[in-house]
């Protein structure tokens, strides 16, 4: 595996800090949900898709690493508070040191996306049968299905984009699974 395949202690802080931050956002957004919950939630849906890209990145022997964004992190809770809306843009991971064919790149920007789908199946799975969790794993399969569909936006700077350049039947495929993933949950 690359060497770059462990978080460094200042990566792990930015991506504890725009969890956080992005799971206070929310938090706005959804008043009736206790924090932690959110956390648990949201926290782990983006903790968890920025790391199924910098995994295939480091898989494809590249540098990769978690970058905090901080205008973007504060707009999203200013935009939370003032607004009852989350747009949050808290960092990303930045692929350096090999370049990438279009389709390396194209597969790890499904990475993130094709992580939050997994996710929101697995809850869905699990809500009905992990008792006095239901309500939780439902969250849990509403965050991960809208992250999936936000990200697969077929415009920069969000991965739909390279995943199209890379490959439209595969974009809209993880697109409408994602978008009727957002509807039914």
């Amino acid at each position: 595996m690359p060497s770059n395949s462990n978080l460094d202690f200042s990566e792990s802080v930015q991506i504890i800090v725009s969890a956080l931050g992005i799971s206070y956002a929310f938090s706005y957004v959804w008043p009736d949900q206790p924090f932690l919950s959110i956390l648990l939630t949201v926290g782990a849906a983006f903790v968890l898709h920025e790391l199924g890209h910098r995994y295939v990145a480091t898989r494809y022997g590249a540098h990769a690493r978690y970058q905090m964004w901080t205008i973007g992190l504060v707009a999203a809770i200013v935009l939370a508070v003032a607004l009852g809306f989350v747009f949050a843009a808290p960092g990303a991971v930045y692929i350096y040191g090999k370049e990438l064919t279009r389709s390396q790149s194209g597969k790890v920007a499904l990475a993130g996306p094709g992580v939050n789908i997994l996710l929101c199946l697995l809850f869905l799975l699990l809500a009905g049968t992990v008792y006095g969790a239901g309500s939780l794993l439902l969250v849990g399969a509403r965050v991960n299905a809208f992250l999936a569909a936000f990200n697969l936006l077929p415009m920069e700077p969000f991965d739909g984009a390279k995943v199209m350049r890379w490959n439209k039947p595969v974009w809209a495929a993880a697109f409408a699974l994602s978008a009727a993933l957002v509807i039914l949950v």
